[in-house]
């Protein structure tokens, strides 16, 4: 009995020792494609890898404890035959086919860009009912999406967008579809034979989805990183990183304004030029380039004043939205200027009065919005201040009021910062919980009423 007894014993610590090590295995790093799109995805001037889908998939990864290096990826085609091999694990913001869904592990998308048409002025397109039969200029990334949403169209490919833009300009294609990301990019860098030539822009159904596509050998760490994306947008994260990375907004009248300051901008550059062409010319030349100057700049501002509306028009709508949810959003500026709070921040903090009237720090003391079990006499405990010194607060518990009327708030916080690292914007949502901690606090107490129960029964 005592040699059976010894090799059970044995064979326990074996298992042990085994289950101990299947982490080892498990933790080779993925191997992640990285394009060169910028904003979405490029490698910086030092090498290292750059974007919104990095910033998304490394803190994904860091949640979830799952390492991940970057390898250059191609386009689809090449994308494809690197997963097939092996030699790439995962695509983080890739669109999805018929192909692809076949043949690998296909998440749910977890971002979407809209996507725009530009035309020349004068081209009889006005939506994409009208793209029947019509030469379509997309990126590479943008040619899945553009042939599954206008099958009835040819679909020509270019390298970015503005080798697009530049396909349109020559009359090689009726326009140019476009993921309105790139827009502010698209501006400042035209082909020289766009330069004499005025666009139009509209909306177009069809939006560009960001889907994980990983080979069916790293499913499972697939589907944690998608996981972990809803939980940073649950959280705030993923917003804050799109604020970060992302230039351009969606309402329309924002890039319609872009594209009028654009051509304002040529059309002064111009006025220069003609006015001292005019004074050699004579004065007759010049009063008639004047008068023709006028009229077009006072269309130009008639325009920006129009997209000007619509643009407040949407941001009106915007803060709407913003005060139909049940969390409270408060945007203050590095001094602690509040620059803006919807209903259920003013209501949640208790602000007496305009809440743009007191600094964040003063509101908090006004509200008595304090640490649990901590007293807010020392400003560095307020979570403006630690939000403001670049803290990340994450599902932080706070106490607003005072007894009988204590209110339990869970924050979750950081700071923005730009391109060259300085803060601009500290963002703070708060979600009250108390009736939810004295439902949990009910239960607890019922769950050690019913322990005592059975002891005493016991």
């Amino acid at each position: 009995m005592r040699w059976i007894n010894r090799l059970i014993k044995q064979l326990i610590c074996g298992l042990c020792c085994f289950g101990i090590s299947l982490p080892a295995f498990a933790a080779n790093p993925l191997r992640v494609g990285i394009g060169n799109s910028p904003p979405v995805e490029y490698t910086d001037a030092g090498g290292k890898p750059a974007g919104f889908n990095v910033d998304v998939i490394q803190e994904a990864a860091r949640r979830t404890g799952i390492a991940v290096i970057w390898q250059p990826g191609g386009v689809i085609e090449a994308n494809n035959t690197a997963l097939r091999t092996g030699k790439l694990d995962i695509i983080a913001g890739a669109s999805a086919f018929d192909e692809r869904r076949r043949d690998f592990y296909v998440s749910e998308p977890w971002w979407w860009s809209e996507m725009i048409a530009i035309t020349p002025s004068d081209s009889p397109l006005r939506t994409d009912s009208d793209f029947a039969g019509r030469k379509l200029v997309v990126t590479s990334a943008g040619r899945a999406t553009a042939t599954s949403a206008y099958s009835s169209g040819i679909i020509l490919t270019a390298p970015n967008a503005r080798a697009a833009m530049a396909r349109v300009c020559e009359g090689a294609a009726d326009a140019a579809l476009i993921e309105n990301m790139y827009l502010r990019e698209l501006l400042p860098g035209l082909a020289p034979a766009c330069r004499d030539l005025h666009f139009r822009v509209f909306d177009i159904s069809a939006r560009r989805e960001f889907h994980i596509i990983a080979r069916r050998g790293v499913e499972r760490d697939a589907r944690l990183l998608r996981a972990e994306i809803d939980e940073m947008t649950s959280d705030g994260t993923l917003a804050m990183i799109a604020a970060r990375r992302l230039p351009v907004s969606t309402p329309q009248a924002t890039r319609v304004a872009e594209l009028l300051r654009a051509r304002q901008d040529r059309q002064m550059t111009g006025l220069r030029i003609a006015m001292s062409l005019a004074a050699l010319s004579g004065f007759l030349a010049f009063v008639f380039w004047q008068r023709r100057s006028k009229a077009k700049l006072l269309e130009v501002n008639t325009r920006l004043a129009t997209a000007q509306q619509e643009l407040e028009t949407a941001l009106a709508q915007l803060e709407t939205a913003f005060d139909g949810l049940n969390d409270a959003v408060l945007i203050f500026n590095p001094l602690g200027s509040i620059q803006y709070a919807n209903g259920p921040a003013r209501q949640s903090l208790g602000a007496t009065g305009s809440v743009h009237a007191v600094t964040v720090f003063e509101l908090a003391a006004q509200s008595r919005l304090r640490p649990m079990q901590k007293s807010i006499t020392d400003e560095t405990l307020t979570p403006f201040r630690r939000i403001l010194d670049g803290e990340v607060l994450r599902s932080e518990i706070l106490q607003a009021g005072e007894a009988p009327d204590v209110r339990t708030l869970e924050c979750n916080g950081a700071l923005v910062r730009d391109k060259t690292n300085q803060p601009i914007l500290g963002v703070a949502t708060f979600r009250d919980v108390t009736e939810a901690r004295q439902m949990e606090a009910e239960r607890e107490d019922l769950r050690q009423e019913v322990a005592q129960a059975q002891k005493m029964e016991s």
